[in-house]
C-alpha cells in the first residue's frame, strides 16, 4: 500500500513539473481551460465578413432615423467631438477659445467650474489646495504638489497635455473631462498657484481677483 501511495505522489510530481515547465512556451494550439468562464466566444469583429447574412458582412446598418452619438435629429455634433487637443499643447497663455463660437473667458464661472471638476478628478490625489495631499497618499501614492517651483513653471498648454494623456502613475483624463472644463480646471490649479506662492502686491488686477477667489474657497 505504501508503494502504491509513493509511486502516486511521484507520479504527481513528475506530471506537475511536466505542467509548470510548459509556462510561457508558445503554442498554435488554444490552451487547455478547466473552466472557460466565457474566454472564448462566438463573435465577430468590427468590418469583419460574416456567413449568417445574405450581404456577408457581420456588421448591420443603423435602422432608419438612428440619432449618431453627439448629436440630435436636427443639430450638429458638439464642436468639442472635433478638437484636436495637440494644437493646444504649445500654449503659453490661454486660448480665446475652445470650441468654435464658445469665447473661452477667464472669470468667475469659470474658476467655479474648475473648482468642481478639480474636485471630482483631482483632488483625491492631489488634495484640495492641490498640495499633493489627498486621500491616495494614505496608502503609499506619492503626488506631486503644484507648489513646487517645477509645477509653477509648466506652460498651461503642458498642464493641458498632462491632464488629457496623463503621466507617470497619473492616467490620462481625455476621455472623462471635455476640453473646455480642462481650461476650466487649469484656470482654478492657477489661481490656487497664485494665492499660495505669491504676495498679492506682485500680481497684476486680473491674477489678484483670481488669487483672492481661490484663497476665498479654500
Amino acid at each position: 500500500m505504501l508503494r502504491i501511495i509513493v509511486s502516486f505522489l511521484a507520479l504527481l510530481a513528475v506530471v506537475t513539473v511536466a505542467v509548470l515547465g510548459l509556462r510561457g512556451a508558445r503554442s498554435t494550439r488554444p490552451p487547455l481551460q478547466t473552466f472557460g468562464d466565457m474566454a472564448d466566444q462566438g463573435k465577430y469583429k468590427a468590418q469583419a465578413e460574416g456567413a449568417f447574412f445574405a450581404d456577408g458582412r457581420a456588421m448591420r446598418l443603423p435602422p432608419a432615423g438612428a440619432v449618431p452619438y453627439g448629436r440630435s435629429a436636427t443639430t450638429r455634433p458638439d464642436g468639442a467631438f472635433a478638437i484636436d487637443d495637440a494644437a493646444f499643447y504649445g500654449l503659453t497663455a490661454f486660448p480665446a477659445e475652445v470650441v468654435k463660437g464658445r469665447p473661452l473667458v477667464v472669470n468667475e464661472a469659470l474658476l467655479n467650474r474648475g473648482r468642481q471638476q478639480f474636485t471630482i478628478y483631482c483632488s483625491g490625489c492631489h488634495g484640495g489646495t492641490g498640495s499633493g495631499d489627498g486621500i491616495t497618499t494614505k496608502y503609499g501614492l506619492i503626488v506631486p504638489s503644484y507648489h513646487t517651483e517645477r509645477s509653477r513653471a509648466l506652460s498651461v498648454g503642458e498642464v493641458y497635455r498632462i491632464i488629457t494623456e496623463g503621466r507617470g502613475l497619473m492616467g490620462p483624463q481625455g476621455p472623462n473631462v471635455r476640453p473646455e472644463d480642462r481650461w476650466a480646471v487649469i484656470a482654478y490649479v492657477r489661481a490656487l498657484q497664485l494665492a499660495r506662492n505669491t504676495p498679492l502686491t506682485q500680481l497684476e488686477p486680473r491674477e489678484r481677483d483670481l488669487a483672492q477667489h481661490a484663497e476665498a474657497k479654500r
